[in-house]
């Protein structure tokens, strides 16, 4: 048996598991969800970043790089409508994940930074900027990203975790 094949069995056995099927039912209920909630509001910039966020999603779990692309429009018309309030951060946050997952790192790098500057104290852009720094070879700047992670990660705040 060659490997592609034992890695189609592995994948269609793993797909086939309730917990995964319940798992990939739930996003696409989240994203058509969002879809009709768009479909009734198409000015509300929020609904487009839950929507770009429920492709990310669907892209980490069926390994499908056209969610991206989804999710990158959806993000984009989010940040159309609302880019320049605080609000801003989470579609910002969002589209710097996909640019990193699509191994664009200086767009990602690009966003998380600017992720920042909405001021909110949200410190989850340092963990992009410091993969995307560490993708790019700049360890030093990766470690001092990381650093403020590290010192965040003392205060008592609740954690937010990415779909």
């Amino acid at each position: 048996m060659t490997y592609a094949r034992i890695t189609t069995v592995i994948l269609f056995c793993a797909s086939n598991i309730p917990s995964v099927r319940a798992q990939r039912n739930s996003t696409d209920n989240v994203i058509q969800f969002y879809q009709w909630k768009i479909s009734r509001d198409p000015d509300d910039f929020f609904n487009y970043d839950k929507l770009g966020t429920a492709y990310i999603r669907k892209g980490r779990e069926t390994g499908d790089i056209n969610y991206y692309d989804l999710a990158e429009r959806a993000l984009k018309k989010s940040l159309e409508l609302e880019s320049s309030h605080r609000e801003a951060i989470s579609a910002t946050v969002h589209l710097a994940s996909v640019y990193f997952a699509e191994h664009r790192f200086k767009d990602a790098l690009q966003y998380a930074q600017k992720a920042l500057t909405f001021g909110t104290g949200d410190m989850s852009p340092y963990a992009i900027i410091g993969d995307a720094f560490l993708e790019m070879g700049e360890y030093d700047q990766a470690a001092s990203a990381y650093s403020k992670l590290k010192e965040s990660d003392r205060s008592p705040a609740p954690h937010q975790a990415l779909a």
